[in-house]
């Protein structure tokens, strides 16, 4: 981005601040903090992106934050916190602030909240009954008029005209959701803070999901949840059926039983939250679940700053952040907890990285495994694919693969023509699947290749619309998909020069240059490297001849485009 223009968006970015004496400062803090973390953090793309989003002055745009267990909490903790909203302030972003109904001293707490802002300069006003249910159960939100520069503080309170009383809100995935879809403002952003941190996922050692997509993961994760609610609901059961031993145990236990099931419950609760409160957002709001330290870091690893940045977490979920050998055969690779014993220890629990979620409402996710492209499952199949000989019973049908979108996203990801004939009379037949992101936003092609009878699963296409590339996540949730599907052995290529070979090698197992000298002098001139993906203790990757298969046969393939 050339100087000229970043300092004309800053301009208009980054307000003055208004002293008592009517004196019109530049904020040098909003200008270096937002030239700090430009630098630091984010691409080009995004640092544009986001820029042009958050310097137009006539579009304002909110964040709703969430904030549970505010009553754990010590005065220095929150004001700690309040200086990240100083920070969000400064980055373009107005905050919404939403208590708990579950919080201790609601009316303690959002008077101690509005003090601590105001002691840093903020103006804050306390909104005590939000909502008017009335006589018909209808509700209507009660929220005033908002000013840019003043930060609403919202008491979960809903007022019922039929009882004429001002009851605590009993379910604030509801209370929340009705909020959001009341309001006539941009709401970009929902931050929930809780102690307890983001979604855990058992498969990274129960620390927090990187990325939930939950169009894709939602039910999956509520049954995982509500079944290991079940199993601690059984174990004070039968209770003269157990031994005398473990009786004892599980008393001595039960405190741990009761934290664990509160903390379980409490996860369950935000899962509603962000689905009910995304699902009546755009597609382009997030959502993020991080604890409050996370949230009070002043540095450039603060998950809500960067998320405001970015729209990402702070780390790709596809990312194998955990490299080891001594892999656990139940847990992929890059899953691995943090190392123990004299291992150097890669992160701790204060790490953000372990403790935040980022969320969105997602796109739909399509698996087709079908071996063979044929009219009946798919469109635009060219005549000279059309197999008549094919018998009925061999015939795979489902969703149909629409292959005339599919040629237009990989012409768009290659800036190349696909000839798409050439293409599928080499694949068809050998396809093992084609995964397909939204309305064919995002694609991938794997096919069978190697010899007879040892074949290995190769990623032949790879794209994503341009438009979307860097957001919503969707390089991340197809080579996730790619990874649990083939966990094994799963292989790829990329031209040597590729700008995005930084971001393959990162979650690969290796990768060898395709030039090399294979056997008996086998080798040829090639511009593309081979990365393989796998557990490092996979005999294949220790095998020098099944090294060689993989260099040979991805090395001969032949490419499909049109002269």
């Amino acid at each position: 981005m050339r100087p000229r223009i970043l300092g004309s968006l800053l301009s208009r970015l980054v307000r003055p601040l208004h002293t008592d004496v009517g004196y019109h400062q530049p904020n040098s803090h909003g200008r270096n903090l937002v030239m700090s973390v430009l630098n630091s953090t984010v691409t080009k793309r995004e640092a544009k992106d986001y820029l042009n989003k958050y310097a137009d002055e006539s579009s304002l745009h909110y964040c709703l934050v969430f904030l549970k267990h505010l009553s754990d909490y010590s005065d220095p903790i929150v004001e700690s916190f309040t200086r990240t909203i100083v920070r969000i302030q400064n980055l373009g972003l107005r905050p919404i602030l939403v208590l708990d109904p579950k919080c201790r001293d609601i009316s303690y707490q959002s008077q101690r909240l509005d003090n601590i802002l105001h002691q840093l300069s903020l103006n804050s006003i306390i909104v005590s009954d939000p909502i008017t249910i009335d006589s018909q159960g209808v509700s209507e939100v009660n929220i005033p008029v908002l000013s840019p520069h003043i930060i609403p503080i919202i008491e979960p309170y809903q007022y019922h005209e039929k009882k004429a009383l001002k009851l605590l809100t009993k379910d604030p995935s509801q209370f929340l959701s009705s909020i959001v879809k009341k309001l006539t403002v941009n709401i970009d952003k929902i931050f929930l803070i809780s102690k307890y941190g983001g979604l855990p996922s058992a498969e990274r050692d129960t620390n927090s999901h990187v990325f939930v997509n939950l169009s894709q993961e939602y039910t999956e994760l509520k049954r995982n949840y509500e079944k290991q609610f079940e199993n601690f609901k059984v174990l004070d059961k039968d209770l003269d059926e157990k031994t005398l031993v473990q009786s004892l145990e599980l008393h001595l236990n039960k405190n741990k039983i009761l934290s664990d099931n509160d903390q379980l419950l409490s996860h369950m609760e935000d899962l509603e939250i962000m689905n009910n409160t995304l699902s009546v957002l755009p597609h382009s709001s997030t959502g993020l679940i991080t604890t409050l330290n996370a949230a009070s870091k002043h540095s450039d690893n603060n998950p809500l700053v960067y998320n405001i940045l970015t729209d990402r977490s702070l780390i790709s979920s596809s990312l194998p952040r955990f490299k080891r050998t001594n892999t656990d055969i139940s847990r992929s690779w890059y899953e691995l907890p943090p190392s123990t014993g004299d291992e150097e220890i890669v992160t701790t629990k204060n790490d953000s990285i372990l403790v935040t979620t980022v969320l969105k409402k997602g796109i739909d996710v399509q698996i087709l495994d079908y071996r063979t492209l044929t009219p009946e499952n798919s469109i635009g199949l060219p005549d000279s694919l059309v197999n008549s000989e094919v018998k009925t019973d061999q015939i795979e049908i489902g969703p149909k693969v629409n292959l005339l979108k599919l040629k237009e996203i990989i012409d768009l990801s290659f800036k190349r023509s696909l000839d798409l004939e050439h293409y599928l009379k080499r694949i068809n037949g050998n396809i093992a699947s084609i995964i397909v992101i939204g309305d064919y936003d995002g694609i991938a092609i794997l096919t069978y290749e190697g010899p007879k009878g040892n074949k290995f699963v190769y990623l032949d296409k790879f794209g994503v619309t341009p438009k979307l590339k860097g957001s919503l996540g969707i390089s991340d949730i197809i080579f996730n998909l790619m990874f649990r599907k083939y966990p094994k052995e799963l292989i790829w290529r990329s031209r040597s020069n590729n700008v995005v070979n930084k971001w393959y090698f990162q979650r690969s197992t290796g990768v060898l240059p395709l030039s090399l000298k294979l056997e008996s002098g086998d080798q040829k001139e090639s511009i593309f490297k081979l990365f393989y993906y796998g557990s490092p203790d996979i005999e294949s990757f220790h095998n020098l001849e099944r090294l060689r298969c993989y260099a040979k046969y991805v090395r001969d393939i032949k490419p499909s485009w049109h002269k």
